[in-house]
């Protein structure tokens, strides 16, 4: 009888200890900080373009929107999830969706480290007492944008939203994005992000 009573509160403690580490594992302090660019300078995007006839047309744009810093001060490495952020572009007052011929508004944001790319869902471990830095490089893919009217003439910002994990993604036909690896279109859904979204940024292009 006294076996089974120290072994029973063996067991008790161990139960009370593995619950005291994944609280303290769930609590310790692992900071997650976005670092948006203040502008864009259209000059510093990286445009891939092609020829119709005499008229240039826009194939991709890419650019810095600014960079992802996680830091993990705790006593355990942190798993991260890198997160789904989606930008949409902001056309200029007084600018009609015809007059920019711009049919697709939205782009992903891909976190670069050291030439590897990061996508939405991916798993990461960050060791303790370190920190570590992402470029978010926005990424568009344009069906025939005209190059003459993707300016700083036509577009005023570009906003950044960030897709809280567990919901449903306006921008994936309702497939929650913990479940999404890689790149892919998700089409024009600007509008959902707008009205189910606050911006976490918008920032200007120059």
């Amino acid at each position: 009888m006294k076996t089974v009573v120290v072994y029973g509160v063996i067991v008790a403690v161990f139960f009370l200890l593995g619950i005291s580490l994944v609280a303290l594992y769930y609590t310790q302090d692992a900071k997650e900080r976005f670092n948006f660019k203040d502008s864009i300078n259209y000059g510093e995007l990286e445009l891939q373009t092609n020829q119709k006839g005499i008229t240039p047309y826009l194939s991709s744009a890419k650019g810095t929107v600014g960079k992802l810093i996680l830091t993990n001060n705790g006593i355990f490495p942190q798993v991260y999830n890198i997160p789904q952020l989606a930008g949409c572009i902001d056309l200029k007052e007084g600018v009609s969706q015809e007059q920019a011929q711009i049919r697709n508004y939205q782009f992903q944001i891909v976190f670069l480290q050291d030439g590897i790319s990061y996508y939405a869902g991916q798993r990461i471990e960050i060791p303790v007492g370190k920190e570590q830095e992402f470029d978010m490089v926005g990424e568009y893919y344009s069906y025939d944008v005209p190059l003459s009217t993707f300016s700083s003439d036509t577009i005023k910002s570009v906003s950044i939203y960030k897709i809280k994990e567990g919901k449903t993604n306006p921008i994936n036909n309702n497939i929650n994005y913990k479940y999404y690896y890689g790149k892919s279109y998700y089409g024009d859904n600007c509008n959902n992000l707008r009205t189910q979204y606050r911006p976490e940024e918008t920032i200007p292009l120059d």
